[in-house]
């Protein structure tokens, strides 16, 4: 389930640009508590990675902090810092997260 970022690879290092946007369905959770897949990676990480991200939506939270975790097998889970509300054509920025390849 989910989207395919745009991923810019430069030696070992991948660096993500784009927004995983919420096409259907609006998703409520609490802060910390569960982690959701919002999409795929290609091509996928050497180690598991996780960074902070923000939400930018039209609607549910704006300049949220997410934190971002990408498995060894591409698939990118979100967990909220706070209690929140992803409706349909909300997005998570991925801009600018980085990880090895290998």
């Amino acid at each position: 389930a989910g989207q395919q970022p745009g991923v810019y690879v430069n030696g070992s290092v991948a660096t993500i640009c784009g927004t995983i946007v919420r096409r259907a369905g609006g998703f409520t959770g609490a802060a910390w508590t569960n982690s959701f897949d919002i999409g795929k990676v290609s091509p996928r990480p050497k180690f598991p990675n996780e960074q902070m991200v923000y939400v930018n939506g039209r609607s549910g939270l704006n300049n949220a902090f997410f934190l971002l975790h990408i498995d060894t097998d591409g698939t990118i889970f979100a967990r909220a810092g706070m209690d929140f509300t992803l409706n349909t054509g909300d997005g998570i920025s991925l801009d600018g997260y980085t990880y090895i390849i290998g």
